[in-house]
């Protein structure tokens, strides 16, 4: 396994244990049709698990997924109905398109821009993906849980979102030891909505977010929001 070059290069795949608790926060009806498209899938075992449990509801989950790394690619064709081998920046993919989208971006790397202006792989991807999550669909952004302490982040989420979460990986498992990430769900706003729009209490809030005692303390883990709080995933 090359877990540590892995991580090096900024790859951090969700735990299974974490996804059985994230995807009892997605509602959706049985005998309907789903498409999620993870822009960065990895071995694309994430959402092989998400399919697999909803199937057991009688949910038809569809997955789509883009991986750069051959090896990667090549195991995320075994798992996910569509996987293309590409650099996300490089795709070409039809805006307000998916219901859902799960975002894990690389983390530790800056993208050098067209202004020259060096930005976080994170945010983006976080903009990117947001142009290809349909109107009122749900956005699930995993990320260390520093990062939303940062201004860019935390506005960009408050000024085009609602229905907001901020959950954190859980204790039981030393997940949240392990990997330090806190995983947002919100639904995309309309764009025809007032302009104006800013949630000031979640910008807040995120400001806080760099204190690991405070993340600790008042972050609940996605084990804790189960039949707590849900998302009605749009087909």
């Amino acid at each position: 396994m090359r877990i540590g070059n892995d991580l090096a290069a900024g790859f951090y795949p969700t735990p299974l244990t974490e996804g059985k608790y994230l995807i009892q926060l997605l509602q959706m009806e049985s005998e309907r049709a789903y498409a999620c498209f993870d822009p960065c899938c990895g071995e694309g075992k994430i959402l092989r698990s998400f399919a697999d449990e909803m199937k057991q509801a009688g949910v038809q989950f569809h997955t789509y997924g883009v991986e750069l790394d051959a090896k990667r690619y090549g195991k995320a064709k075994e798992q996910l109905d569509e996987v293309v081998r590409s650099s996300f920046e490089s795709m070409m993919i039809s805006h307000d398109y998916f219901p859902l989208v799960f975002l894990n971006p690389p983390y530790n790397t800056e993208l050098r821009t067209e202004n020259v202006k060096s930005e976080r792989m994170e945010f983006n991807f976080l903009k990117r993906a947001h142009h290809y999550l349909a109107e009122g669909g749900i956005m699930v952004y995993v990320i260390p849980y520093d990062r939303f302490a940062r201004d860019d982040i935390s506005y960009f989420l408050a000024k085009n979102y609602e229905e907001i979460g901020l959950m954190r990986f859980g204790d039981e498992n030393k997940e949240f030891d392990a990997f330090k990430q806190c995983v947002f769900i919100g639904r995309k706003r309309e764009s025809m909505k007032n302009d104006t729009y800013f949630n000031d209490r979640f910008a807040n809030f995120c400001e806080n977010m760099s204190d690991l005692i405070f993340v600790k303390k008042n972050v609940n883990t996605l084990a804790q929001m189960v039949n707590r709080k849900s998302w009605i995933i749009p087909e």
